[in-house]
């Protein structure tokens, strides 16, 4: 095809003629008046900078992988020839074809799913960790709490030897006593008994 110039191209294009000027000299395309003509190859080059400026890339431009599903099926059909008298059958074979077409996603539908099963595999990543921490936690409050039950229990146990061993000195003081006290009865009525 031959050169265009910029006012014809911006005139099938739909778009005035300063703002395709704009979007020539935005991709380093000359251009100073709507006179100037345009190669295929600076079409090209300027289709290639507005994809790249409105964030498609050449991968994401690529075509869908197609798939194309085929159903054939063949029926009889049986229809009364004319004729005199006689009524002859005529079978016809019908076969009907169909096709569909089906296309697989596009890269950028593609990355969009990854980017979801990314996002939430980080979820359950980050809720697994807390169900952990979580887990945790309760683990060391459940053995905080048996640290604390087993040392009330030892100190508990502590008190009752100490009153155990007090109550044994304290019986053990007494019997001395009363001991000590019928000593000092019998030494005191074998004293009194001599003296009479």
């Amino acid at each position: 095809m031959s050169d265009v110039t910029v006012k014809q191209l911006a005139g099938v294009l739909g778009i005035s003629s300063d703002k395709l000027m704009e979007q020539l000299a935005s991709a380093g395309i000359p251009a100073n008046s709507e006179d100037d003509g345009i190669s295929n190859e600076s079409k090209v080059k300027l289709l290639e900078f507005l994809r790249g400026s409105h964030g498609k890339d050449k991968k994401s431009l690529a075509p869908r992988k197609k798939v194309v599903l085929k159903r054939k099926s063949t029926e009889v059909l049986r229809v009364a020839s004319g004729g005199s008298g006689v009524t002859k059958t005529k079978s016809i074979n019908i076969e009907v074809k169909k096709k569909k077409l089906s296309t697989g996603p596009s890269q950028t539908e593609v990355a969009e799913i990854e980017q979801e099963r990314q996002a939430a595999q980080q979820a359950l990543d980050e809720r697994k960790i807390q169900l952990d921490a979580e887990e945790q936690a309760k683990k060391a409050a459940v053995l905080k709490q048996e640290q604390e039950q087993q040392r009330l229990a030892a100190e508990a146990e502590e008190i009752a030897e100490k009153e155990r061993l007090t109550l044994e000195q304290e019986q053990s003081e007494m019997a001395e006593q009363d001991e000590a006290q019928s000593k000092f009865k019998a030494d005191l009525a074998k004293t009194g008994k001599n003296k009479d």
